[in-house]
């Protein structure tokens, strides 16, 4: 099993920029990119020292006092290691070896038809792993939007309008050699890493569910309330969108930091609460048609429990002609029928009608509520947090 999963890794990064030349084909890519970032972080420090930029002064921001760039770096980290589990997710989610418990599992004629499933599962692997040419075709327009919306935000804005509050990345007309290598990292970071992070967790998010949503439309999903994983079979789905809504959050910590060192302003104003937004709809979502098919099964198996528990209760009293110690024994063995009836039943109440359960939801909600937290805060105290950090600076 292992050895398929690694297999199927190594078949996204041959086909992709990034993971071949900066990750490799390896699983250590998390040390390795842990150490690629301790590398440009030293060079940047280096070229500040040089260019004077570590701190500066009247309230500008100075490199050792950036709060979001160093928040930026922990979100990389981060988001790296979100997406080798991811990876590992979807590879198990799209197995098709016999000891399979991905979607296979979950596909109600899969072994009347396994061929037919065995080629769709190639065809979504190939788009993931843009060796579909038109997926490959989206993905580099992706990729080159990306690059141009970095160089308006990099380039074009503090060159031809610049800022009130000046920072050693974004001030050419003072500190050019600063200027230039911050652009430099910024392709590299946040165009490279990031921008082949947002594609891969947006595109295999919108091909697989996607599919899910085929499958439960076609009613070819087989939701098993009384299953063990206590999620009716389903819950290789819910992780998925669990971790596809984790790398995106991981957005919230450079958010805060922006808030805390800019102040809440109208675009953090309207943005902030559109991202809480966006998080939701991108946990909940995916998973609606999902959520339709575990209501509708879970209803369907509690009124068949109890008609199989009516019946047979019904049944206690017939066959009145009957001695009374046959009787007793025939009521023993429908009283052990009843007793294990009522568990199934319990069993398939209890099972929720997301593939998750509360305690995924509350750990979901618990990366919202500290920014959350931290945006009213600066709300209500009319920046507090900005003013402490711009003594900080001075």
């Amino acid at each position: 099993m292992h050895k398929v999963i690694k297999n199927e890794i190594r078949y996204y990064y041959e086909s992709n920029i990034f993971f071949k030349y900066i990750f490799g084909k390896t699983e250590k890519h998390n040390r390795r990119f842990t150490i690629i970032i301790m590398a440009s972080y030293l060079i940047l420090y280096i070229v500040c020292k040089i260019d004077g930029t570590l701190k500066l002064s009247h309230g500008n921001i100075g490199f050792l006092t950036d709060l979001v760039f160093y928040t930026f770096l922990l979100i990389q980290i981060f988001m790296i290691a979100g997406l080798n589990s991811l990876f590992h997710k979807m590879n198990r989610l799209l197995d098709t070896s016999d000891c399979s418990l991905g979607i296979i599992r979950i596909i109600r004629n899969y072994s009347l038809q396994s061929q037919d499933y065995i080629e769709q599962f190639r065809k979504i692997k190939n788009k993931i792993s843009l060796h579909d040419t038109k997926t490959r075709q989206t993905y580099w327009c992706f990729m080159i939007f990306w690059f141009v919306f970095i160089l308006i935000f990099q380039v074009y804005i503090p060159i031809f309008k610049p800022q009130h509050i000046k920072s050693w990345a974004i001030w050419p007309q003072q500190y050019l050699f600063s200027f230039v290598f911050s652009t430099i990292y910024c392709l590299l970071s946040y165009g490279i890493v990031i921008g082949n992070i947002f594609w891969y967790v947006a595109s295999s998010a919108i091909i697989i569910f996607s599919y899910i949503h085929k499958l439960v439309k076609d009613n070819d999903i087989e939701v098993i309330p009384v299953s063990p994983d206590g999620k009716g079979g389903l819950a290789s789905l819910g992780n998925v969108s669990f971790t596809i809504a984790l790398i995106a959050a991981q957005g919230l910590l450079f958010s805060v930091s922006w808030i805390i060192i800019y102040g809440i302003d109208l675009p953090s104003l309207i943005g902030l609460p559109a991202y809480f937004i966006v998080l939701i709809l991108l946990f909940f979502g995916p998973l609606q048609s999902v959520h339709r098919a575990m209501k509708e099964a879970k209803n369907h198996e509690l009124f068949y429990l109890s008609e199989l528990f009516r019946v047979k209760y019904n049944s206690i009293n017939e066959l009145e002609d009957i001695s009374a110690c046959a009787k007793n024994k025939r009521n023993k063995g429908i009283f052990e029928e009843l007793s294990y009836f009522e568990q199934l039943y319990h069993r398939a109440e209890l099972m929720p009608v997301w593939p998750f359960d509360a305690s995924t939801i509350r750990r979901f909600f618990s990366l919202i509520i500290i920014p959350l937290l931290v945006f009213l805060f600066q709300l209500f105290t009319q920046n507090a947090l900005t003013k402490i950090m711009s003594n900080y600076t001075k």
